[in-house]
């Protein structure tokens, strides 16, 4: 949210929902990366900041794409009659994904203005999160199941563990994950270990895989595994 004003990323959003037959998901989060920000002299703020711009970009994005014009007087974003026009192809608004796993601030803000909530993890993870932000939709009172469900998982089909291990390895250093949730996160091993941790995320209440293609050992070839070997399992 950090790296534009939500009224500019909600008129791209929208461009982009028309170009693409109404298939955009937008997702957005608080900002995470210090270094990114530095590198471009982008304020990086406190989490606290963050996390408030972030539940105004929410309202800012969800108010132009579905009102004539929106007028908004927040701490950080000021609208004034601000028109969005063409409007998105889907009705009422393209599918708002928040991503992060905060359970105080992250997936309040998810219960109250989210579609979609994605997290990295794996099984328990989701499953704990998934507890934690169904808490906060029965506080705003809305149905968790309106909210879907995603997990970020990088994947490695193979049969050497040090495969594996290097993944969580990678997950611990990039992203500062516990060796604990760094191993619930890494989908790695033969098929029938892939297929078994994938149908215990699927009791966890995941409806989608995201898998990263950034962290080693990923090529086209272990995609085309997943699909053809591992997939048809969930089909």
């Amino acid at each position: 949210n950090t790296y534009r004003h939500p009224a500019v990323v909600a008129k791209m959003a929208a461009t982009v929902d028309i170009m693409s037959g109404g298939r955009l998901i937008c997702g957005i989060g608080a900002a995470w990366q210090g270094n990114g920000h530095m590198a471009y002299g982008i304020p990086y703020y406190t989490v606290g900041e963050r996390l408030n711009r972030l539940e105004e970009a929410c309202q800012v994005l969800l108010g132009l794409w579905t009102q004539p014009t929106t007028t908004f007087n927040g701490q950080y974003y000021q609208l004034t009659e601000a028109p969005l026009f063409p409007k998105p192809l889907q009705q009422p608004h393209p599918e708002l994904l928040n991503g992060g796993g905060g359970e105080q601030r992250t997936l309040r803000i998810a219960a109250q203005y989210a579609d979609h909530w994605n997290v990295w993890g794996g099984p328990e993870t989701l499953r704990h999160k998934g507890e934690v932000l169904a808490k906060h939709c029965d506080t705003v009172g809305r149905d968790p199941a309106e909210i879907t469900h995603s997990a970020n998982m990088p994947m490695a089909i193979t049969d050497n563990p040090e495969d594996g291990e290097r993944l969580v390895r990678g997950l611990m250093q990039r992203f500062g994950l516990s060796e604990e949730r760094s191993r619930d996160t890494v989908l790695a091993g033969s098929v029938a270990q892939i297929q078994e941790k994938l149908g215990r995320l699927q009791d966890a209440g995941v409806d989608q895989l995201y898998i990263p293609t950034f962290l080693p050992p990923w090529n086209v070839e272990q995609l085309d595994r997943f699909i053809t070997e591992v997939a048809p399992a969930f089909r």
